[in-house]
Formats: C-alpha cells, sequence, structure tokens
C-alpha cells in the first residue's frame, strides 16, 4: 500500500505483511485475541501475528512524536483510508471464498449415517456458506439484527423516543487536534471526527442508559414522560403542533419560522453542541418501518454503462444471472464506501448496539442438529463433542432475550415443532413437548392437533399473524402465496379476510409517491384490490 502513496509516504515506509509479530507485552482485549495464528478471521485460539486491521488501526492514529506526512495528504489521505479499508474487507472476503470447504456443516443424524455405512472422510459431508451473517455488513448480518430488534420490541415494548445525533466539525476535541496539522481541513481528517464522535455517543448512551436521562431505561428502549401537543397521522408518525411566535430568520434568501424547526432537547443541543432530532415514538404500526431503514445496509452507487456508436448511445442490457449466486460478489458490486465509514469500521467501532442482548434459537428435529466441523476430523469426534439430547436445562441468565429461527410454511414437521414451542411452556424434552393431557403423539402435528391448534387454519392464521410485527408487505403477500401453493387450506377467503390489512400497508404510501399526492385516500376496497394485484404479480412472476 505504501508504494502506491510516495507523497503520503517518501521514505517507503515498510506496508502489512502477514507475520508480524504481535507484542505481547501490550495488553489486549479478550475479543482482539481470539485470532487464530493461521490467519484464520473466524477461528479462535493464540494468537502470534497481528491483523491487518490492527496494522492501519496503528497507521491512523496521530503521534506528536512522529511525523504527520501521511495526515496532511488531504484528499489523497481520504484515498488511503478508503484504500486500507476495503482491503481489510477484501482480505477477509477472499478467506470466505476460498476456504468455503474447510469448515462444513450438516445435520446431526446425516453425520451418523455416514459413520454407519463406513465414510468417515468429512469432506463428502455438509455444505458451503457463502456469506454468513458473522460477516459484518452483509444482507444476513442486517436481517438478523433487524429481527433481533424487533424481537427486543416484541418483549419489552415499542420505543417512545427516536434520537438523532449529528457530527458538529466545529467541536473544541476535534479544532484542538487539527491545530497539530496546520492546512489540514477537518473534510480531511476522518480518524479524527470518527474517534470524536465515538466519544460523544459513548457519553450520550452513558447519559440516557445508566444517569437516566429521560427516565428509567430498559434494554435500549427509553420510558420516558413526554409533555408535547402532538397527534398521531395514520400510519403512527407524530403531527407536532408549530407555534407561530412571529420570530423568523433569513437563511438563503427564504424566511424561517417556528414551522421549520425540528424537535430537539435544549439541554441536549446546549450539552453536546451538535444537532440532535428527538422525535416523540408512540405507535407500534410504524416499528418495522423504522428499524428496517435504520438496517438498510451500505450505502451503493448506481452506474450505468453505454457504447457510443456513430454518435448514439446504446445502453449495455444487464445479462442475466448464470449459475449460482455470488454472495460475495453482490456485497462489492456498486459498493459505495466513504473515508468517514472507513475509518470508523478501522477503529472497529461497533455499527450496532443494542441491550439486552438477543440470542438466536436455531430449530432442529430430533437428530437433526446443525453440527459445525473442520475438514480433517473424525466423525467419531465430532459425535462425541454434539452428544444426543437429554433434559433441556432452564437459563441460568435472566437478562436475555430469545428468538426462534423463522420455518418456511412448507417445512412439515419441523413448523409443528415451532408451533408446540411457542404454546407449550416448559417443556424438558422433546417427549415432554409431545405430551398432551397424558398421551405421547409421535408426529408433531398429531400433538398439534390435539392441542386444537390445527383447527380453521388456525396454525396459517397465527403464522401471518406473528409475522405481521417482524415482516414487510411485499414478504406477507410472498408468505401468503406460498401458503396457498404448498398449504392444505380449508378456508382460503376467510384467511384472506382476516389479514388482508397487513398485507397492503405499504399501497398508500406507495400510491401517493407514484401519484405525488401526498393528500390521496383509498378506500379499503381500493387497498383490496391494490393488494391482489400485488398477489396476481407474485403468481405470475415469482422471481
Amino acid at each position: 500500500m505504501q508504494l502506491q502513496y510516495p507523497l503520503l509516504f517518501p521514505h517507503g515506509d515498510i506496508g502489512y505483511y502477514c507475520e508480524i509479530l504481535l507484542n505481547r507485552s501490550v495488553k489486549h482485549s479478550k475479543r482482539d485475541l481470539e485470532v487464530t495464528e493461521s490467519k484464520d478471521p473466524d477461528e479462535k485460539g493464540a494468537r502470534v501475528y497481528i491483523t491487518m486491521r490492527e496494522f492501519y488501526n496503528y497507521k491512523l492514529m496521530i503521534r506528536l512524536s512522529e511525523g504527520l506526512t501521511p495526515h496532511l495528504g488531504g484528499r489523497l489521505w481520504q484515498q488511503y483510508v478508503v484504500d486500507a479499508f476495503t482491503a481489510i474487507k477484501q482480505y477477509r472476503l477472499d478467506w470466505i471464498r476460498d476456504h468455503q470447504t474447510t469448515i462444513r456443516s450438516d445435520l446431526y443424524h446425516n453425520i451418523r449415517d455416514a459413520m454407519q455405512k463406513g465414510d468417515r472422510n468429512p469432506s463428502n459431508i455438509g455444505k458451503a456458506i457463502i456469506l454468513p451473517a458473522s460477516f459484518t455488513g452483509c444482507k444476513r448480518y442486517m436481517t438478523q439484527y433487524f429481527k433481533d430488534s424487533l424481537a427486543i420490541c416484541q418483549t419489552l415494548g415499542h420505543p417512545s423516543l427516536f434520537l438523532t445525533m449529528t457530527t458538529n466539525t466545529n467541536w473544541p476535541e476535534i479544532q484542538r487536534m487539527l491545530k497539530h496539522m496546520l492546512g489540514v481541513d477537518v473534510a480531511d481528517a476522518p480518524d479524527v471526527v470518527a474517534r470524536v464522535f465515538k466519544m460523544k455517543v459513548d457519553q450520550l448512551i452513558d447519559m440516557i442508559k445508566r444517569k437516566n436521562y429521560f427516565g428509567r431505561c430498559i434494554g435500549g428502549i427509553i420510558f420516558a414522560k413526554y409533555n408535547s401537543n402532538t397527534f398521531f397521522d395514520e400510519c403512527g408518525f407524530p403531527i407536532y403542533k408549530r407555534w407561530r411566535t412571529g420570530i423568523t430568520i433569513n437563511k438563503k434568501g427564504v424566511n424561517l419560522d417556528n414551522r421549520f424547526v425540528v424537535p430537539f432537547n435544549r439541554d441536549l443541543l446546549v450539552h453536546f453542541q451538535c444537532h440532535m432530532n428527538l422525535e416523540i415514538y408512540n405507535n407500534s404500526r410504524s416499528l418495522k418501518y423504522l428499524f428496517k431503514y435504520c438496517l438498510k445496509g451500505h450505502d451503493t452507487a448506481t452506474m450505468c454503462l453505454r457504447k457510443t456508436r456513430a454518435g448514439t448511445s446504446v445502453t449495455i442490457p444487464k445479462k442475466a444471472q448464470k449459475g449460482p449466486i455470488d454472495e460475495v460478489k453482490h456485497y462489492l458490486d456498486g459498493r459505495y464506501v466513504c473515508a468517514s465509514e472507513a475509518s470508523w469500521r478501522i477503529f472497529a467501532f461497533d455499527i450496532h448496539s443494542r441491550w439486552p442482548s438477543v440470542e438466536r434459537l436455531p430449530i432442529y428435529l430430533p437428530g437433526e442438529k446443525h453440527v459445525s466441523f473442520k475438514a480433517g476430523d473424525l466423525l467419531e469426534d465430532v459425535c462425541d463433542k454434539h452428544p444426543r439430547p437429554g433434559i433441556w436445562k432452564e437459563r441460568k441468565r435472566r437478562d436475555v432475550i430469545g428468538r426462534l429461527s423463522e420455518v418456511h410454511s412448507s417445512s412439515g414437521e419441523l413448523l409443528y415443532l415451532r408451533m408446540l414451542l411457542l404454546r407449550k411452556k416448559g417443556s424438558r424434552s422433546f417427549e415432554d413437548l409431545k405430551t398432551i393431557n397424558g398421551h405421547i403423539h409421535k408426529p408433531f402435528k398429531e400433538a398439534c392437533a390435539a392441542l386444537g391448534l390445527l383447527q380453521n387454519d388456525n396454525q396459517w392464521h397465527e403464522a401471518i399473524d406473528e409475522n405481521s410485527h417482524t415482516s414487510l408487505p411485499p414478504q406477507l403477500r410472498a408468505m401468503f402465496v406460498n401458503i396457498l401453493a404448498y398449504s392444505p387450506i380449508s378456508d382460503p377467503l376467510r384467511l384472506w379476510e382476516a389479514n388482508w390489512q397487513c398485507m397492503s400497508d405499504d399501497i398508500l404510501n406507495i400510491r401517493r409517491h407514484i401519484l405525488n399526492d401526498p393528500h390521496l385516500y383509498l378506500s379499503d376496497e381500493d387497498l383490496k384490490n391494490y393488494a391482489l394485484a400485488g398477489l396476481y404479480l407474485i403468481i405470475i412472476l415469482p422471481e
């Protein structure tokens, strides 16, 4: 990297290489030490060498005893920071692409079946993971955090306040640091801005979480008494009453009054000296849209390639995708990274934070537990590490929220097992779960029928109702089509009449946006027709 930036590193400083020894005399966090000598970022073990992220983290730090030439590079320094971050990401993505068969997983009974057949080679068993949810920023990662956030709200209630905080480039901490870098604009010091903003965020969280600034805080959801002359629209968003005070200010030739001021908290504005928007949040209907916006994923750049032929431009059509889906390529295509994001990620600052923690609980049938193992492990050792399930024990930690994994409507026994887990509390084993009124039912479906869960399509009504709190209307419409196509429904019309509203929540906003009419009104009959048209498109255009 240093050879690509001779103006920043005129003496040709040594760049990163894989065998830079870790200084054990310096105290490291447990999280930093959980990396192996084999440079596998996902395995745990004693570490000898530093990682690429730690190297560039070191290079971004400002030390007055050392030369500050790189930090004086202006936009060239921004480009260096972005290149460093993309190199870190590409390094790990290459490892994931090249080691998809290193760690394999399969159902537990399949391993035992292979042993009985005499096949003791794990490389013949398992499935590859393309881009796991542990990779920060990928689609699976965002989806898991989105559902975790909704699980917290389902357990503790929807949030009361929505607070946004924006960096102030005139903060004294930033300006004091820029005095050591004469002539450098604040936009060309993304590393400084990231570190100061992190300090301010930690101070704000400490005020809310520990000092109870708004009142008692549990799980990142703030409960406080907030007085306001406020009404709510049909989507649950607040409509604030704006008093006409007669005071105006002219900005760029436009007269602004109190109606243009966003909701704010005066004490927080004075304390942090930055833009802070504080919105009251008092309706759970728009909850999933809020978290979907916050966890929408990384920024992307839209590009259109054109060929010029004899003075005319021809758009190059996108070729149809062939072969298996490459999630690594999909993650990289059109990815946009700015210097501020690159600095934040190189410093390993969290991009998401929540409390209490959410434990994702996988669902599996007896003997079908998912098992991870290395390519060279003997299957006998794998089975010994994962014995057959016994009695389920009560969780000792009380400050953790459990979230059951989703199950497709056509999963059969797995779906019925999930239904029993949600409704029969306190079961200690699979046998206990299938015991209804003293009788042990062999299939989980019979146990559900004995509890009355399969009468009048109740399981499908409850499935749609449960997903309506965590899924968006397009997903609910696709789910409805899957239920009709792959499940025995005794009364599809009753299922539609009972659940059409949650499948059409987005239609009014979509039509207002298309027609550019913010006051458009649609009757229930119109909403039903548009929702039915959406179902028709899913059926004829499944892709």
